[in-house]
């Protein structure tokens, strides 16, 4: 718990602090100790049932779907309160407003999966399915009604970060799930159709995720935001896994993947409950360089990682074949694109350096 202590505790200074390293006032707030502790708790217990399943295995799929009901309606309430708490700011209200809704069709999504399950039937597709896909646009929507701090140079090296990023983790969506998918035969066209929309709904989660982690975050909604991308990067892999699973139809309802897909909720919930009241001095569009400097230098990595993970699934898929040519050149380009990232990094952390002794 005592990693948690600079999120949690009792308000400071009517939910608005201040913050000695950059010398601004910061609006975030302290996630509220029930919800955090009713959170934790309801977990633990969930965890309890996937070890020991009460109640035996046979109403497992109604179970799991039933216990995702209480969490996903914590955080439609958690975004709805947060969209009231920011009205003076329409942007950040609108954002929770479209991430509440798009909770909201998921739940609904969670409730026509339950009725299915109930009558012992489920068309593919099924009702559910619209319902859930609504989850994934309306989403994205909210982050990018966030408003984002803007500096006044390094637009064209966002884009290029951003879409090498979206490139990296789009293959791993191809490799895994979406290629599979697509080619795949199935009984009809639109069974196929509605398969392959899941996981391209995770390829607009992502791109949200990147917009999020790359573009420089306003002092308001730094820690909401932090808390959005973690959940969205765990939902992901859990769709992953879910799309992987049933590719090799493994997958059975109510099982452990379940406990992704449901903390991922309870950090949308934390991240709606830490959104402070917006103040027009805590969202400057030319915030001070210093913070431009150290916001931007966190995830200066990730384009680099995004060249690792093609690589390493391009060197996977051929290590069944002969190692000359494909593979000893696939190596070869790995080895020289290594050497000129490592340089690149060097000189980036050299010159973030020079921008955090001149600010």
């Amino acid at each position: 718990m005592a990693a948690l202590q600079p999120i949690i505790g009792p308000p400071f200074n009517a939910q608005v602090g201040f913050n000695a390293a950059t010398k601004a006032p910061n609006t975030s707030r302290r996630i509220p100790r029930p919800l955090l502790l009713g959170v934790f708790v309801y977990l633990a217990i969930y965890g309890m049932w996937l070890v020991f399943r009460w109640g035996g295995h046979g109403d497992a799929a109604q179970i799991g779907d039933t216990a995702f009901v209480p969490i996903t309606l914590v955080a439609i309430a958690s975004a709805y309160f947060a969209a009231k708490r920011c009205r003076a700011d329409r942007r950040i209200s609108q954002a929770w407003s479209l991430i509440a809704l798009a909770l909201t069709f998921y739940l609904f999504g969670d409730i026509a999966q339950l009725i299915y399950e109930s009558i012992g039937t489920e068309p593919s597709p099924s009702l559910s399915d619209p319902l859930y896909l609504m989850f994934y646009p309306l989403f994205f929507a909210g982050l990018l009604r966030f408003p984002m701090a803007r500096s006044r140079h390094g637009g064209l090296r966002l884009l290029l970060d951003a879409a090498t990023i979206a490139i990296g983790a789009g293959s791993v969506v191809w490799f895994v799930v979406l290629g599979a998918t697509a080619t795949e035969s199935t009984s009809s066209f639109l069974t196929g159709f509605v398969a392959s929309c899941y996981p391209i709904g995770d390829l607009v989660l992502i791109v949200g995720l990147i917009h999020v982690l790359l573009r420089v975050e306003v002092r308001s909604a730094h820690r909401a935001l932090q808390l959005l991308g973690a959940g969205i990067g765990l939902y992901v892999v859990a769709d992953l896994i879910y799309g992987w699973l049933e590719l090799h139809s493994t997958y059975t309802g109510g099982g452990d993947i379940n406990a992704l897909w449901m903390t991922a909720t309870a950090l949308f919930a934390f991240a709606a409950a830490s959104q402070g009241r917006s103040l027009a001095a805590s969202r400057s569009a030319n915030p001070d360089e210093r913070f431009l400097v150290e916001q931007g230098s966190r995830f200066v990595a990730l384009p680099y990682l995004a060249v690792a993970v093609v690589f390493a699934l391009l060197i996977g898929s051929q290590l069944g074949g002969p190692f000359f040519p494909t593979l000893s050149l696939t190596l070869a380009a790995l080895a020289v694109t290594g050497l000129v990232s490592v340089r690149q990094i060097i000189s980036q952390r050299d010159l973030l350096d020079a921008h955090m002794q001149l600010s």
